[in-house]
């Protein structure tokens, strides 16, 4: 990744415990990563909300993703995929129409006609 001012700014404010906190909280999560993610790969980056298909190294495809909120945000994981499936149906997953769908057409009666 690179550390710029969205980075900084998330660490402004927070006294020296956190940061250092912080710091080992990642620095455990990347030691229980698999030292080789294989090739080919796709590699979701959350921060960013993309998706890359990797080949031998080199960035074949990148795309757009849904990833969620901090309260739901999907966690790390491994894994082989066996089907892709272009232009897939979906449908807005019950969980997502009452915590947020509900909540927010109750404050804007209009949501859904934007």
């Amino acid at each position: 990744g690179v550390i710029g001012p969205r980075t900084v700014a998330l660490f402004v404010g927070s006294s020296k415990a956190d940061r250092i906190g912080k710091v080992k909280v990642a620095l455990e999560e990347l030691r229980w990563m698999p030292s080789d993610l294989g090739s080919p790969r796709v590699f979701i980056n959350q921060p960013a909300f993309t998706s890359s298909y990797i080949d031998n190294g080199e960035e074949k495809l990148k795309t757009r993703v849904v990833i969620g909120r901090v309260t739901n945000q999907t966690a790390f994981f491994y894994n082989q995929i066996k089907q892709v499936d272009f232009h897939p149906y979906w449908g807005v997953p019950q969980s997502i129409i009452v915590n947020e769908m509900l909540p927010r057409l109750r404050s804007d009666p209009g949501y859904l006609d934007r």
